[in-house]
C-alpha cells in the first residue's frame, strides 16, 4: 500500500495507524531552538497509541534454537539448552511473538511484560482439565490453548501440593502438558505421538525438576 511522503504508518495487528509528520516539521521550522522539546513530545504521543494498542502477553515455550537470527523473537533459556521462553501478544485473535525492541517500549518494560505473561498463564489453568493417566501421571490437554506454557506454575498444581521430592514434566507440543511426581516413562510413547502428530511440537524428551525450582525460576524470571 503506497503511503504518502510526510506521513509514518504504524503496523498493529488489528489495524494500521497512519500518523502525519506536517505538523511537527512546521513547528520545527517555526523555532528551531524548541526542536528537540518537539521531537520528545511527538514521540509521546506516538508512545500513548502504541501503549492503546497492546494485546494480552503470555509465555510460550519452545524448542532451544542454537542458530539465532537477527528477526529472533526474545527469548530466555529455560532448563539450559533444552527449552526457551518467549513472550506472544494476543490481541483480536491474532498472536505475535514480541521482539526485543516491542519489549523495551511496552509500558513497564520487559520486567512488566514477564510479569504479566506469569499472571495471564496463571489464569488459564482453571480453563483446562488435568486428566489423570496413572496413579502419579496427569496430563492436561487443549489444543487452543496454551497448555505446554503452565509448566511455569507447576508448583500450583493441585495434584503437587506439598511434593517435595523429583516432578518431571514433558510439553510435547503448545497445547500439551504431562507432568508426574514419579516416573513419566510408561507413557513415553504417548509423549512422542503427541511430538510427532500434535500442530507446534515443541520436545519429545522428558525433564526432571522440584517444585521448588520451579518456584525459584519463576520468581527470578519475573524480577529480572
Amino acid at each position: 500500500m503506497y503511503v504518502e511522503s510526510g506521513v509514518i504508518k504504524i503496523v498493529y495487528p488489528e489495524q494500521d495507524v497512519i500518523v502525519s509528520l506536517k505538523n511537527l516539521h512546521r513547528d520545527i521550522i517555526a523555532d528551531p531552538s524548541v526542536s528537540e522539546e518537539c521531537i520528545e513530545e511527538f514521540v509521546q504521543r506516538i508512545m500513548s497509541i502504541q501503549q492503546c494498542n497492546m494485546g494480552t502477553v503470555y509465555p510460550r515455550l519452545l524448542s532451544f534454537e542454537h542458530n539465532k537470527t537477527l528477526s529472533y523473537p526474545w527469548v530466555q533459556a529455560f532448563f539450559g539448552v533444552h527449552l526457551e521462553v518467549a513472550l506472544i501478544e494476543h490481541s483480536n485473535g491474532r498472536i505475535q511473538f514480541l521482539t526485543p525492541l516491542q519489549l523495551v517500549n511496552r509500558d513497564g518494560g520487559l520486567k512488566g511484560a514477564k510479569r504479566q505473561a506469569v499472571q495471564n498463564i496463571r489464569k488459564l489453568m482453571s480453563q483446562v482439565d488435568t486428566e489423570q493417566l496413572l496413579p502419579t501421571i496427569w496430563r492436561v490437554c487443549h489444543p487452543e490453548v496454551l497448555t505446554s506454557s503452565l509448566v511455569l506454575c507447576l508448583d500450583e498444581f493441585e495434584e503437587l501440593t506439598n511434593v517435595d521430592g523429583s516432578i518431571q514434566f514433558s510439553i510435547p507440543c503448545r497445547g500439551t502438558l504431562y507432568f508426574s511426581m514419579g516416573d513419566l516413562q510408561p507413557v513415553r510413547c504417548l509423549i512422542e505421538d503427541d511430538f510427532k502428530r500434535e500442530p507446534y511440537p515443541i520436545s519429545p524428551d522428558i525433564f526432571q525438576t522440584t517444585s521448588t525450582m520451579i518456584r525459584q525460576f519463576r520468581h527470578s524470571w519475573e524480577g529480572q
